[in-house]
């Protein structure tokens, strides 16, 4: 019976959820893999949120409702893994929903493999009603370090709830929580995961439905001047945080790639801040990594190449490729 096997946490943040919440909380109930405590963590909400949790704690016993005043889903998830039982943790944010199997699918493989992580697919979905996959995990296994390069390279995701982990791999060295963090925070939390993360492998099951909404953190419609200094922190705390951690010299490579797209990312959201030295540091990375190129389009080349003979020519031809709309 589910009972004879490992309890497992499932951590729920929740702002101002009233619109989406149920949803989420009734694919949770309805799992297949019943051992399962699911703790919901208020996070100052303003709606009807507090009433939806407390009508679900009384109706099934699995459930824990906490409140904190509006301090971000990072401190929100922190609080819910405090009181966290489980071997093993999933996290969902509120407006998503699991499929009737996830649990069960992820549990068995890590307990097969003695994993520390397993990722699966999942769905993008749209208000529409469309939706689209999530690049696919197909792989037996690699080190925490080795998938954290894929998601560098773009072939894997920040998301913390695509990360089914052990609960032991956060106790005993405190995580870093930056509160003020609203755009990126799982880039903190997964890179921290994955450091201390020896295996990770990989189910074909899809486990949820990771919703887009218009209003959300991440979504680039609602993209402000402060989610682009959030970007800047993460950015930068990221490559700090490698090196602390001594692995910065395994993912030079990875690290190049990863700022050519930010800063190409940078440049489509018109934010031009540090471009001068963002275009030094890709032209530095290029010449030690020339394959990179090949990841780069030919306008980008362009622009690239026209900073490194002149800043000023590097500017005008970048003006005039955002003037007619190419980059």
């Amino acid at each position: 019976m589910d009972r004879l096997l490992p309890l497992v946490s499932i951590v729920v943040p929740v702002y101002n959820g009233e619109t989406f919440l149920e949803k989420c909380l009734q694919s949770i109930i309805r799992q297949s893999y019943t051992n399962i405590e699911i703790i919901i963590v208020n996070d100052g909400s303003t709606d009807n949120t507090s009433l939806i949790i407390d009508r679900y704690v009384d109706l099934d016993k699995r459930i824990i409702g906490l409140k904190q005043k509006n301090e971000g889903p990072a401190l929100a998830r922190k609080k819910g893994l405090e009181i966290a039982k489980g071997k093993y943790v999933q996290y969902l944010d509120s407006d998503d929903c699991l499929h009737e199997k996830a649990i069960e699918y992820l549990l068995d493989k890590a307990e097969a493999t003695n994993a520390d992580i397993v990722v699966a697919p999942f769905r993008f979905c749209y208000l529409d009603g469309t939706f689209c996959m999530s690049s696919s995990f197909d792989f037996s296994s690699m080190s925490g370090i080795d998938y954290l390069k894929q998601i560098l390279n773009n072939k894997a995701y920040w998301s913390v709830w695509s990360k089914f982990h052990k609960r032991e791999l956060l106790l005993g060295i405190p995580m870093e929580v930056y509160p003020d963090i609203c755009f990126g925070e799982d880039v903190i939390w997964s890179a921290q995961l994955l450091i201390r993360s020896k295996k990770v492998v990989s189910i074909k099951y899809v486990v949820l439905d990771y919703n887009i909404r218009d209003f959300s953190l991440s979504h680039s419609c609602s993209f402000d001047d402060g989610k682009f200094a959030n970007f800047e922190f993460y950015r930068n705390w990221l490559e700090l945080y490698l090196t602390q951690k001594g692995v910065i010299d395994f993912m030079k490579k990875d690290l190049a790639f990863f700022h050519i797209r930010n800063t190409f990312q940078k440049i489509a959201w018109r934010k031009m801040h540090n471009l001068k030295e963002d275009m030094n540091r890709i032209i530095h990375d290029l010449k030690c990594f020339p394959d990179l190129r090949q990841t780069m389009s030919k306008r980008e080349l362009r622009v690239v190449f026209t900073y490194r003979f002149s800043i000023l020519w590097g500017n005008l031809r970048l003006r005039y490729y955002i003037r007619k709309g190419k980059i």
